[in-house]
Protein backbone atom coordinates (compact mmCIF):
# COMPACT_ATOMS: atom_id res chain seq x y z
CA UNK A 1 0.00 0.00 0.00
CA UNK A 2 1.33 3.85 -0.92
CA UNK A 3 2.25 5.78 2.24
CA UNK A 4 -0.88 8.24 2.44
CA UNK A 5 1.58 10.54 3.07
CA UNK A 6 4.16 10.61 0.73
CA UNK A 7 1.57 9.00 -1.72
CA UNK A 8 2.57 7.59 -5.03
CA UNK A 9 6.07 8.33 -6.41
CA UNK A 10 7.48 7.47 -9.74
CA UNK A 11 9.57 5.58 -10.35
CA UNK A 12 9.83 4.09 -6.61
CA UNK A 13 5.99 2.75 -6.73
CA UNK A 14 6.08 1.51 -10.47
CA UNK A 15 6.32 -2.56 -9.29
CA UNK A 16 3.82 -1.99 -7.35
CA UNK A 17 1.28 -0.08 -9.49
CA UNK A 18 2.10 -2.98 -11.97
CA UNK A 19 1.20 -5.88 -9.71
CA UNK A 20 -2.06 -3.72 -8.73
CA UNK A 21 -2.97 -3.07 -12.26
CA UNK A 22 -2.18 -6.86 -13.27
CA UNK A 23 -3.96 -8.36 -10.40
CA UNK A 24 -7.24 -6.38 -11.15
CA UNK A 25 -7.02 -6.52 -14.76
CA UNK A 26 -6.70 -2.72 -14.75
CA UNK A 27 -7.45 -0.85 -18.65
CA UNK A 28 -6.57 2.60 -17.90
CA UNK A 29 -4.37 4.48 -15.39
CA UNK A 30 -4.68 8.01 -14.51
CA UNK A 31 -2.27 10.01 -13.00
CA UNK A 32 -3.24 13.37 -12.24
CA UNK A 33 -1.03 15.61 -11.63
CA UNK A 34 2.37 14.18 -12.58
CA UNK A 35 4.12 16.39 -10.81
CA UNK A 36 2.94 15.42 -7.80
CA UNK A 37 4.30 11.93 -8.01
CA UNK A 38 6.98 12.53 -10.13
CA UNK A 39 10.32 11.38 -8.71
CA UNK A 40 13.29 13.49 -8.64
CA UNK A 41 13.32 17.21 -10.65
CA UNK A 42 10.86 17.54 -13.62
CA UNK A 43 12.58 20.21 -15.03
CA UNK A 44 15.94 17.85 -15.74
CA UNK A 45 15.41 15.80 -18.81
CA UNK A 46 17.57 12.82 -17.31
CA UNK A 47 15.49 12.45 -14.59
CA UNK A 48 12.11 12.87 -16.15
CA UNK A 49 13.35 9.77 -18.71
CA UNK A 50 14.50 8.08 -15.79
CA UNK A 51 11.54 8.00 -13.76
CA UNK A 52 8.85 7.55 -17.00
CA UNK A 53 10.85 4.89 -18.45
CA UNK A 54 9.80 1.54 -16.08
CA UNK A 55 6.02 3.13 -16.25
CA UNK A 56 6.17 2.70 -19.94
CA UNK A 57 7.39 -0.76 -19.71
CA UNK A 58 4.93 -1.14 -17.19
CA UNK A 59 2.28 0.29 -19.42
CA UNK A 60 3.51 -2.17 -22.14
CA UNK A 61 3.52 -5.38 -20.00
CA UNK A 62 0.13 -5.36 -18.53
CA UNK A 63 -1.53 -3.35 -21.59
CA UNK A 64 -3.02 -0.65 -19.77
CA UNK A 65 -3.01 2.60 -21.29
CA UNK A 66 -1.47 5.68 -18.73
CA UNK A 67 -2.40 9.01 -19.15
CA UNK A 68 -0.77 11.38 -17.13
CA UNK A 69 -2.07 15.06 -16.77
CA UNK A 70 -0.04 17.99 -16.40
CA UNK A 71 -0.54 21.77 -16.80
CA UNK A 72 0.60 24.41 -18.30
CA UNK A 73 3.84 26.83 -18.24
CA UNK A 74 2.72 29.98 -17.22
CA UNK A 75 4.56 31.62 -19.47
CA UNK A 76 2.85 29.65 -22.67
CA UNK A 77 4.51 29.12 -25.58
CA UNK A 78 4.55 26.63 -28.76
CA UNK A 79 2.35 23.54 -27.90
CA UNK A 80 5.04 21.11 -28.03
CA UNK A 81 6.63 23.28 -25.33
CA UNK A 82 3.68 24.12 -23.20
CA UNK A 83 3.10 21.64 -20.88
CA UNK A 84 5.00 21.89 -17.35
CA UNK A 85 8.40 20.43 -16.64
CA UNK A 86 10.84 19.01 -19.23
CA UNK A 87 10.27 18.26 -22.55
CA UNK A 88 11.86 15.10 -21.87
CA UNK A 89 7.79 14.45 -20.54
CA UNK A 90 6.39 15.37 -24.10
CA UNK A 91 9.11 13.13 -25.42
CA UNK A 92 8.79 9.33 -23.49
CA UNK A 93 4.84 10.03 -24.27
CA UNK A 94 3.47 8.08 -27.33
CA UNK A 95 0.69 11.28 -27.72
CA UNK A 96 0.22 14.19 -26.48
CA UNK A 97 -3.14 16.44 -26.16
CA UNK A 98 -4.18 19.83 -25.24
CA UNK A 99 -7.23 21.07 -23.76
CA UNK A 100 -8.44 24.31 -23.46
CA UNK A 101 -11.49 26.75 -23.78
CA UNK A 102 -12.67 27.40 -27.59
CA UNK A 103 -12.09 31.58 -28.14
CA UNK A 104 -15.25 32.12 -29.46
CA UNK A 105 -17.26 30.12 -26.83
CA UNK A 106 -16.39 30.19 -23.18
CA UNK A 107 -18.74 26.61 -22.50
CA UNK A 108 -16.99 24.87 -25.32
CA UNK A 109 -13.89 22.77 -24.86
CA UNK A 110 -11.37 21.44 -27.56
CA UNK A 111 -8.96 18.68 -27.26
CA UNK A 112 -5.76 18.94 -29.64
CA UNK A 113 -3.15 16.56 -30.57
CA UNK A 114 -0.18 18.25 -29.59
CA UNK A 115 1.84 15.27 -30.81
CA UNK A 116 1.32 10.89 -31.73
CA UNK A 117 3.44 8.43 -32.80
CA UNK A 118 0.27 6.47 -33.46
CA UNK A 119 -0.49 7.76 -36.59
CA UNK A 120 -1.39 10.90 -38.67
CA UNK A 121 -2.60 13.92 -36.33
CA UNK A 122 -6.14 13.36 -35.97
CA UNK A 123 -8.35 17.02 -36.43
CA UNK A 124 -9.08 18.50 -33.06
CA UNK A 125 -12.07 17.44 -31.68
CA UNK A 126 -15.02 20.16 -29.60
CA UNK A 127 -16.85 19.21 -26.66
CA UNK A 128 -19.14 20.28 -23.83
CA UNK A 129 -19.36 18.57 -20.00
CA UNK A 130 -23.14 18.55 -19.23
CA UNK A 131 -24.00 18.20 -15.66
CA UNK A 132 -27.90 16.15 -15.57
CA UNK A 133 -28.82 15.91 -11.44
CA UNK A 134 -26.65 13.20 -9.74
CA UNK A 135 -24.51 12.89 -12.84
CA UNK A 136 -21.03 14.69 -12.48
CA UNK A 137 -20.21 15.68 -16.03
CA UNK A 138 -20.58 13.97 -19.10
CA UNK A 139 -19.10 15.04 -21.94
CA UNK A 140 -21.12 15.97 -25.54
CA UNK A 141 -19.12 16.07 -28.31
CA UNK A 142 -19.92 18.71 -31.22
CA UNK A 143 -17.93 17.85 -33.78
CA UNK A 144 -14.30 18.88 -35.43
CA UNK A 145 -12.64 22.21 -35.81
CA UNK A 146 -10.01 23.45 -37.71
CA UNK A 147 -8.24 25.07 -34.59
CA UNK A 148 -4.92 23.56 -33.61
CA UNK A 149 -3.37 23.14 -30.27
CA UNK A 150 -0.78 26.03 -31.81
CA UNK A 151 -4.07 28.08 -31.95
CA UNK A 152 -5.11 27.44 -28.89
CA UNK A 153 -1.74 28.79 -27.47
CA UNK A 154 -2.15 31.86 -29.24
CA UNK A 155 -5.59 32.77 -28.69
CA UNK A 156 -4.57 31.96 -24.86
CA UNK A 157 -1.72 34.65 -25.39
CA UNK A 158 -3.67 37.28 -26.61
CA UNK A 159 -6.90 36.95 -23.88
CA UNK A 160 -4.10 37.11 -21.64
CA UNK A 161 -3.11 40.27 -22.55
CA UNK A 162 -6.16 41.67 -23.28
CA UNK A 163 -7.05 41.42 -19.76
CA UNK A 164 -3.65 42.80 -18.69
CA UNK A 165 -4.75 45.63 -21.02
CA UNK A 166 -8.12 46.08 -19.91
CA UNK A 167 -6.80 46.32 -16.36
CA UNK A 168 -4.67 49.17 -16.99
CA UNK A 169 -7.85 50.98 -18.72
CA UNK A 170 -10.04 50.35 -15.67
CA UNK A 171 -7.11 52.09 -13.38
CA UNK A 172 -6.93 54.75 -15.69
CA UNK A 173 -10.81 54.91 -15.59
CA UNK A 174 -10.93 55.16 -11.45
CA UNK A 175 -8.01 57.75 -11.59
CA UNK A 176 -9.60 60.21 -14.13
CA UNK A 177 -13.51 59.21 -12.22
CA UNK A 178 -12.40 59.80 -8.92
CA UNK A 179 -9.54 63.07 -9.53
CA UNK A 180 -12.17 65.71 -8.25
CA UNK A 181 -13.02 63.51 -4.81
CA UNK A 182 -15.11 60.42 -3.89
CA UNK A 183 -17.62 58.84 -5.65
CA UNK A 184 -20.50 56.68 -5.14
CA UNK A 185 -20.05 53.04 -6.20
CA UNK A 186 -23.52 52.78 -7.85
CA UNK A 187 -22.54 55.57 -9.87
CA UNK A 188 -19.28 54.47 -10.61
CA UNK A 189 -20.66 51.15 -11.65
CA UNK A 190 -22.91 52.91 -14.60
CA UNK A 191 -20.18 55.09 -15.65
CA UNK A 192 -18.04 51.53 -16.07
CA UNK A 193 -20.68 50.04 -18.13
CA UNK A 194 -21.02 53.10 -20.66
CA UNK A 195 -17.08 53.16 -20.70
CA UNK A 196 -17.50 49.02 -21.68
CA UNK A 197 -15.76 47.93 -18.75
CA UNK A 198 -17.18 45.19 -16.75
CA UNK A 199 -18.13 45.80 -13.10
CA UNK A 200 -15.50 43.24 -12.03
CA UNK A 201 -12.62 44.39 -13.82
CA UNK A 202 -13.17 47.65 -12.11
CA UNK A 203 -13.06 45.93 -8.91
CA UNK A 204 -9.91 43.87 -9.38
CA UNK A 205 -8.46 47.12 -10.81
CA UNK A 206 -9.49 48.63 -7.33
CA UNK A 207 -6.22 47.00 -5.35
CA UNK A 208 -4.21 47.60 -8.18
CA UNK A 209 -4.93 51.75 -8.50
CA UNK A 210 -4.98 52.17 -4.72
CA UNK A 211 -8.90 53.23 -4.57
CA UNK A 212 -9.97 53.28 -0.89
CA UNK A 213 -13.84 52.28 -0.04
CA UNK A 214 -15.47 53.28 3.01
CA UNK A 215 -19.15 53.13 3.97
CA UNK A 216 -21.25 56.22 4.65
CA UNK A 217 -22.74 55.69 8.09
CA UNK A 218 -24.75 52.34 9.28
CA UNK A 219 -26.78 51.77 6.06
CA UNK A 220 -25.18 54.08 3.84
CA UNK A 221 -23.94 53.58 0.45
CA UNK A 222 -20.32 52.66 -0.47
CA UNK A 223 -17.89 55.85 -1.77
CA UNK A 224 -14.77 55.25 -3.41
CA UNK A 225 -11.95 57.45 -3.34
CA UNK A 226 -8.58 57.97 -3.79
CA UNK A 227 -6.15 58.39 -0.92
CA UNK A 228 -4.70 61.37 -0.08
CA UNK A 229 -1.02 61.51 -0.47
CA UNK A 230 0.87 60.43 2.45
Amino acid sequence: IVDKNVGLRIPRDVGLLARLVAANQVKLVVIDPLMAALGGDSHRDQDVRQALGPLAAMAEDTGAAVILVRHLRKGGGPAMYAGGGSIGITGAARAVMRVAIHPEDPDMRVLAMVKTNLGPMPPSQMFKVRYDGDVKGRVDWHGETALTADDLDTYQRVSRRQGTDKRGAAVAFLQSELADGPVLASDLKERASVAGLTWATVRRAQTAAGIATRKEGFNGPWMWSIPPAP
